[in-house]
């Protein structure tokens, strides 16, 4: 049976005067405030109200008191199925580094917002990121301390949910990343066949779908409105029906046609959002890039525009049935990634960061990993020594080692050649968490698929950067891994823009994790402990009680698998723990490793704890797989399509991705491709000019 626009369940007259989303008497007034990089002497002020503004305005300065300063715009737009207008504006010529005061026309409250503006590139002062993945939103139409038929995972009573934490310790980073599935809007459908809201038609659920949406943003303002929030595309911004959604009571399928016009194309996501594409090159808010101090970002969209002959997944025709897209022309997503990295000027901002939603190395079915996306990106991301790749869309966390080509670095993370992929999708949402598949893949050095968490970055110099996974009920750290990388000399700019002498660093290097168990009940695992200097590091950890303690202590932590958590390949699996122990000069000499039993001052902590120290290391339950280079036996990478092996040659950077297996291996020290790569001439996808649903990034069009 397919869907009608009829009633979707029965009792849909209940919920019809629970539809309207309440609107203040003042259609004015600023809702869901958010920032957004828009370049290093610019920021995007967005906000939405319930009325359209001719010039919407917005009055800041340097002084909370004064805010002298004034800009405007004329962007203030909406869409067919919206309750609200977007309205955008940009500020100019601010100072790096430097804290602004602001607020929005209408805006009624006793104290403007603030923003800081991002470090000038090559300033090398240690920083924060958050990042989180599908974060949807909490409360009556998200995640709750009940779910409807279907869902698991909710939240405990009196539990602090991950919106809740990122508020609570929004001070102590620069900025917000979120790659990918914001919302949860289009679940409107898969809570009312739970149960879980109340019944409506479709052009009931229409409403819904937006009330979700201003729920979330509204939700999420007191952190967006003072520290930038920077976005990426995932699955569920596609369309209102989460790429098809079944009534097994009914035998009623509903596809991506019973959405509304409005809701449908990534609409919303493209209206909503100023991501700093015109300044970098990239487009809309599907890919585009920004420095950050010593960091430089790159927000990559593996939804759509793969192109190369590759269907991406939210594209007609695509596994995830979101008929969405493309925006681009062939290949321009990756022509312009290509040339993104090969000007970063890397004694400026010697790290590479790269964020899009779906992973290709996580524990789940093959089927759920996108390895169209693994084929396009992953030589590039080797070729221009990307150091970290982001993603989730997998809910559950998994940090691995090193990877290219389903092969892990030896070095581990220690200076490893290849990029460190992290997927952590257990922001949380109405649906819970997915549950990994086990043994968990070779190169997981660890993995947790129980707890609501987010991930902090801290980049300490030029050399080291630690992850940390943040759990959200509590803030205690549930894992921590410090990666050290060469970048070569580096220039050391201050915050003023003027050149200063690079800090020398002490410090111990985190070696690869390893296993000490052969069962779920006992086992147990010792990372290294890496020891900063308190004056040349100035790191913080967040205690369980959210109070936050000066340490010194980064990556140490012993953990147990009291959970079953583990990412060892065998019940029997066993490793020796070790720990790295040296120095690493300005001259950036490698540390030398040492084994150890167990890192010193650790303390186990299982399952039913609730807290861990700070300084202390605290167990969890554990993962680890092998540290020397493996291969998994349970992927596949295969592709049927007949590649060319450069772009476009107006578009080929001067140091492209090599034309060969051999090539690739000279140039980078990599095995040679296991793949064929670049898409020719006979697949791909366009971007047709003048259709709005398949068409170029519109301004505002649906």
């Amino acid at each position: 049976m397919t869907k009608t626009w009829a009633l979707l369940v029965a009792g849909a007259g209940f919920a019809a005067a629970q539809l309207a989303t309440v609107q203040p008497i003042d259609q004015t007034t600023p809702q869901q405030v958010r920032l957004a990089y828009s370049g290093p002497n610019a920021m995007y002020v967005s906000w939405n109200t319930y009325a359209q503004i001719t010039n919407p305005t917005v009055y800041y300065g340097t002084n909370a008191t004064s805010l002298n300063r004034v800009a405007s715009s004329n962007v203030s737009i909406t869409y067919q199925t919206s309750t609200t207008y977007n309205n955008h504006v940009r500020l100019t010529g601010l100072q790096p580094n430097t804290l602004y005061y602001y607020q929005p026309q209408w805006q009624n409250v006793v104290s403007p917002f603030s923003f800081k503006t991002p470090r000038v590139a090559g300033d090398h002062t240690p920083y924060v990121a958050a990042v989180v993945v599908d974060l949807g939103t909490m409360g009556r139409d998200g995640l709750s301390e009940v779910v409807g038929s279907g869902a698991a995972n909710p939240l405990q009573p009196g539990e602090v949910n991950t919106i809740q934490s990122l508020r609570q310790f929004k001070s102590q980073y620069d900025f917000l990343l979120h790659a990918g599935d914001l919302a949860y809007a289009d679940y409107w459908l898969k809570e009312e066949i739970g149960g879980y809201l109340p019944n409506t038609t479709v052009e009931q659920g229409a409403q819904v779908y937006e009330r979700i949406l201003n729920d979330f943003y509204e939700e999420l303002a007191p952190v967006t409105a003072y520290k930038p929030y920077m976005v990426a595309p995932g699955n569920h911004e596609a369309n209102c029906d989460n790429g098809g959604a079944t009534n097994k009571g009914t035998n009623t399928t509903y596809g991506v046609d019973i959405c509304m016009p409005g809701q449908t194309n990534f609409t919303g996501y493209r209206n909503h959002f100023r991501m700093p594409s015109d300044v970098s090159g990239g487009l809309g808010n599907f890919w585009f890039s920004y420095d950050v101090g010593m960091v430089h970002f790159v927000h990559f969209d593996t939804e759509t525009d793969l192109g190369h002959g590759f269907v991406a997944p939210d594209e007609p025709g695509g596994s995830g049935g979101e008929n969405s897209g493309p925006f681009g022309y062939m290949n321009q997503q990756t022509q312009w990634l290509m040339a993104d990295l090969a000007a970063v000027n890397r004694s400026l901002t010697p790290w590479i960061v790269a964020a899009g939603h779906r992973p290709w190395y996580v524990s789940v079915a093959n089927s759920s990993r996108c390895w169209n996306c693994s084929q396009v990106f992953e030589p590039i991301f080797l070729n221009y020594s990307v150091d970290l790749v982001l993603s989730g869309h997998v809910h559950a966390y998994q940090r691995n080692l090193p990877m290219y080509a389903n092969k892990s670095d030896p070095a581990g993370l220690n200076n490893p050649k290849y990029p460190w992929y992290i997927t952590n999708g257990a922001a949380g949402h109405y649906d819970g968490l997915d549950t990994l598949v086990r043994p968990f893949d070779t190169y997981a050095q660890f993995a947790d698929d129980r707890d609501y968490g987010w991930s902090r970055l801290t980049f300490h110099n030029a050399t080291h950067m630690t992850q940390d996974f943040i759990a959200s009920k509590n803030g205690s750290v549930i894992d921590s891994a410090t990666l050290y990388k060469e970048h070569g000399p580096q220039v050391n700019i201050s915050s003023n823009g003027t050149s200063i002498a690079a800090p020398s660093t002490s410090r111990s290097v985190t070696s690869t994790p390893v296993i000490s168990s052969s069962t779920a009940a006992s086992s147990s695992r010792a990372t290294t402990s890496s020891v900063l200097t308190a004056t040349t590091l100035s790191t913080s950890r967040i205690s369980s009680s959210g109070s936050v303690a000066a340490s010194s202590v980064l990556g140490s932590s012993s953990r147990a698998s009291s959970t079953g958590v583990s990412a060892t390949s065998s019940a029997s699996s066993t490793r020796p723990a070790s720990s790295a122990s040296g120095t690493v000069s300005a001259s950036s000499t490698r540390p030398a490793s040492s084994v150890s039993a167990a890192a010193s001052a650790s303390s186990i902590r299982t399952s039913s704890s609730a807290s861990a120290s700070p300084s202390a290391s605290s167990t969890r339950p554990v993962s680890s797989g092998t540290a020397a280079s493996s291969t998994s036996t349970s992927a596949s990478h295969t592709s049927s399509t007949v590649i060319s092996t450069t772009p476009a040659a107006a578009s080929t950077p001067s140091n492209a991705v090599p034309s060969s297996p051999a090539a690739a291996s000279a140039t980078s020290g990599a095995p040679g491709w296991p793949w064929n790569w670049w898409g020719g001439s006979n697949g791909g996808h366009h971007g047709y000019p003048g259709d709005d649903f398949h068409g170029p990034y519109p301004t505002w069009k649906a």
